[in-house]
């Protein structure tokens, strides 16, 4: 928990110093992601190697059975993952040939200023097609 916290509060403050002060924007936010768990992991390891461990690690030999109980356990997440990609992909290409670029841009970031006339109008600029 310890090292979660400090890894995401590295994560927080390294954000801030490389963005700004460094001068380094979003490659700098992405730097300070990349290392947070770097930072995470070295906090975890100083408790697992003290003595205040009780976790320990065996080697086991490797089962097919015990394999594919373990597949059986993220089969579920995975085919949660799957669909509710599925899902945005095809709803982006409805979107996309309702309203085009333009469309999809704005159902993504749903600005609050713009209303359905702004649609209306990107519509009435589209090329007609012989559809």
């Amino acid at each position: 928990m310890i090292g979660s916290i400090c890894g995401s509060m590295f994560n927080i403050v390294f954000d801030y110093i490389f963005m700004f002060p460094a001068g380094l924007g979003f490659s700098g936010a992405a730097l300070a992601t990349a290392v947070c768990p770097t930072v995470t992991m070295a906090i975890c390891t100083t408790h697992y190697r003290s003595h205040k461990n009780h976790v320990g690690f065996r080697w086991k030999k490797p089962s097919f059975s015990h394999l594919i109980s373990c597949c059986q356990l993220g089969v579920s997440a995975f085919v949660g993952e799957m669909s509710s990609g599925v899902t945005a992909i095809v709803f982006n290409f409805l979107i996309l040939g309702i309203a085009g670029n333009v469309g999809v841009l704005w159902s993504r970031s749903k600005p609050r200023h713009r209303s359905s006339s702004h649609l209306q109008r990107s519509r009435s600029r589209r090329p007609a097609t012989d559809e």
